[in-house]
């Protein structure tokens, strides 16, 4: 698979979703159902965003990441998924 920004972006969103939903139940977990939420989270967030954001074609993987434009590009458009879905479930939530 090729990570794209398109791909990022909605990699992003997933993110904010999982964060918002289950976060709570992760901050109030302890022991081992705690421990199970978090690499639960680790492997829904983790996983999507190393291959679809990272990528894994040999292209992507070369050179030092900061000097990689088309990856700075990929993980702005991560991030801009996820704060702007974050903000707009943050309205939805306070707005009812």
């Amino acid at each position: 698979m090729v990570a794209t920004p398109k791909t990022a972006l909605l990699t992003g969103m997933a993110t904010a979703v999982v964060g918002y939903f289950f976060g709570p139940y992760i901050d109030r977990s302890h022991g081992f159902v705690g421990a199970v939420l978090l690499l639960g989270a680790v492997a829904v967030v983790g996983l999507p965003f190393y291959y679809l954001v990272y990528g894994l074609t040999r292209d992507q993987l070369v050179g030092f990441w900061l000097a990689n434009p088309p990856l700075l590009r990929r993980i702005a458009a991560w991030i801009r998924g996820a704060a702007v879905t974050a903000a707009v479930l943050s309205l939805i939530h306070y707005s009812s």
